[in-house]
């Protein structure tokens, strides 16, 4: 199985981030953004269930798409070896028809529990609410925040600005999945800040 272009774009993605620790970041960058995106961006938590909260309204998951893979090399940061079988997923997170999170997950297929395998498949549920259903415990680790630049992925998000805020992560669901996270945020985010 070679590596499908949904893999090559992940790792171009990774490769073009400036990747700091949730410690370093919020030392540096995070005192000028607005507490919006320095909770958003160190949050261990569900980004979805905090896009809902932001944004006042339900968040779709418009997959765009979902196959089996090879687990490519991710430059160490995972600390498993290349090559693993995985199921690759890219979804946009929505809210108000507007796009606000690109997501991609690397999922271990041996690792997927019967259960997750039949919920992945339908397409429709975020990973972090899927577990949170299942009423699987989930632990997030290895988070690091970046900031990409991009505009054709910026336009995506119809925005005119080019830089992009985002984090990668690793989430373990014990006995039912382990997966590489990497969320994009949209620069519209901005908008939903609080009178």
């Amino acid at each position: 199985m070679v590596a499908s272009s949904t893999t090559a774009e992940l790792d171009r993605l990774l490769s073009l981030a400036a990747w700091t620790s949730p410690e370093a970041f919020l030392a540096a960058d995070a005192p000028r953004l607005a507490p919006l995106w320095r909770t958003l961006l160190t949050t261990d938590g569900s980004t979805t269930l905090f896009l809902q909260a932001l944004c006042r309204a339900p968040i779709t998951l418009e997959q765009i798409d979902q196959q089996p893979a090879r687990l490519p090399p991710l430059t160490g940061w995972l600390e498993l070896a290349p090559g693993r079988p995985v199921v690759q997923r890219r979804v946009w997170l929505t809210g108000g028809g507007r796009r606000l999170a690109l997501g991609y997950a690397l999922i271990l297929r041996e690792r997927l529990s019967p259960a997750v395998q039949k919920r992945l498949a339908e397409g429709t549920h975020p990973i972090g609410l899927l577990a949170e259903e299942l009423e699987l415990p989930s632990v997030r680790d290895r988070l690091q925040v970046g900031r990409l630049t991009d505009p054709a992925l910026a336009r995506q998000f119809g925005s005119s600005g080019e830089t992009l805020w985002c984090r990668r992560y690793r989430l373990h669901i014990p006995d039912a999945m382990t997966a590489a996270i990497l969320e994009i945020f949209s620069p519209s985010l901005d908008e939903y800040q609080a009178p």
